[in-house]
């Protein structure tokens, strides 16, 4: 099964404040780079929205999306939006919204 990793972070000025993500995905030799912010928005929102947005791309940008694929996510989330991945919440969230 192909393997693409992620690595993401996340941070804002003052909470809630300007903040943005970034997050960097490897799939072989292949490497990617995402970025994006918003005006007024909560540390948690661009922790979260970086771990977002290399789950989408991870797996339909960098491999053929319908043999699916293993993505190691390296980030430093709270606990709480861990157990919250872990649970499937996040992953249904993308699920359901690339349909």
């Amino acid at each position: 099964m192909k393997t693409v990793e992620i690595f993401t972070d996340g941070a804002c000025s003052g909470n809630p404040g300007p903040g943005g993500w970034g997050a960097i995905l490897r799939y072989g030799t292949a490497e990617k780079e995402l970025s994006g912010g918003e005006h007024e928005t909560t540390n948690n929102r661009m922790e979260l929205s970086g771990v977002i947005a290399g789950i989408e791309n991870g797996a339909v940008t960098l491999t053929n999306k319908t043999t699916g694929c293993v993505i190691p996510l390296r980030c430093d989330i709270s606990a709480r939006q861990a157990q919250i991945i872990r649970a499937g919440g996040l992953l249904n969230y993308t699920r359901e919204k690339n349909r």
